[in-house]
């Protein structure tokens, strides 16, 4: 049994849904694999899953779409704080040892994985590229977190609250116009197209891993809508729109607070999985939930990059001597 089949069988506890065998089997196709540590008694104590493009047998680890983080997880284990240091920084080093020969690396690691990062910090081929996003945490009643939000953002609730309905029906292809219509404004396009996302909702819905919110005026116009990813200790918010040419003020506020809501209720943490773009960190910021930090690890293999250099060289050097040799 290979790696990829194991952890199929053996999924540890309460791990990320962007993490689960079945979004990787969609967001990757058959491009994903994974590394695993094991202890004495066989059981995974770390692991990193990883998408990958091949190019001339060299892999390139990347982020697939609609997956905010992949990374390194090691599962806790009751050590004191020098033993865990040590065994973090082997553990990292042994699940990178396992990637076949790589060029390149771009992979969003959790913020829980900061005490991962020192092993690949020091190396001089890796970079670490700094992002934020927001998260409520569980611990945190709904009626406590609303009072946090600020003033404006909750008169917007408010406001919206009587002007407007919510809906829970799953309609992807109703949600996709209205994202479609929001990165139109913007002057680009969605990064993932309808037939991806239509499949997605549907992936998800079947491993029952989130679900749909709607917001519609009183005549059951859509308004605005978002797509909440839910793990067994989170909601993911991953993708929203809002239609601005009808009236809209506070249906986002509105759509968001209520997902918090749903998300503290039932004793999940709530991750914005947040963007550092004015506008939307602004909005964001303004529901009062925790900054956290996270990072894009980003390096080459320059081993693997000159080998690969070397190669190609080494073919046209072939070629332009069978050219010159058959020229004459």
């Amino acid at each position: 049994m290979n790696r990829k089949e194991f952890f199929r069988n053996n999924i540890p506890n309460d791990i990320s849904v962007f993490h689960k065998p079945f979004w990787l089997d969609f967001v990757c196709g058959e491009n994903w694999d994974i590394c695993l540590e094991f202890d004495s008694e066989n059981e995974i104590v770390a692991y990193m899953p990883f998408y990958f493009e091949k190019k001339n047998g060299l892999y390139k680890i990347k982020m697939p779409k609609l997956t905010p983080f992949l990374g390194p997880v090691v599962l806790s284990e009751k050590k004191g704080i020098y033993q865990k240091n040590s065994s973090d920084n082997d553990l990292v080093n042994s699940l990178f040892a396992q990637i076949p020969e790589w060029i390149d690396y771009n992979v969003n690691w959790h913020f829980g994985s900061q005490n991962l990062l020192l092993p690949i910090a020091q190396k001089p081929n890796f970079f670490l590229k700094p992002k934020y996003t927001y998260f409520v945490n569980s611990s945190i009643s709904a009626e406590s977190f609303y009072s946090e939000i600020k003033l404006k953002q909750r008169n917007s609730i408010k406001s919206a609250k009587k002007s407007f309905k919510l809906s829970e029906s799953f309609e992807p292809a109703k949600l996709y116009s209205l994202v479609e219509r929001t990165y139109s404004r913007q002057n680009s396009k969605a990064s993932f197209s309808k037939t991806f996302f239509l499949e997605l909702c549907n992936s998800i819905r079947k491993n029952n891993a989130g679900f749909i919110l709607f917001c519609l005026d009183k005549e059951d116009v859509l308004i605005a809508g978002g797509l909440f990813v839910t793990d067994s200790k989170n909601t993911y918010y991953l993708v929203g729109g809002v239609d601005l040419d009808k009236p809209s003020q506070g249906t986002m506020a509105f759509l968001i607070w209520s997902a918090i809501e749903k998300s503290l209720t039932e004793n999940r943490n709530f991750d914005f999985e947040g963007s550092i773009l004015p506008g939307v960190e602004n909005f964001f910021r303004s529901f009062g939930s925790e900054r956290r930090l996270f990072f894009t690890v980003i390096g080459a293999n320059k081993t693997a990059r000159v080998f690969f250099e070397d190669g190609l060289r080494s073919i046209k050097s072939s070629l332009k001597l069978l050219i010159t040799k058959w020229n004459q």
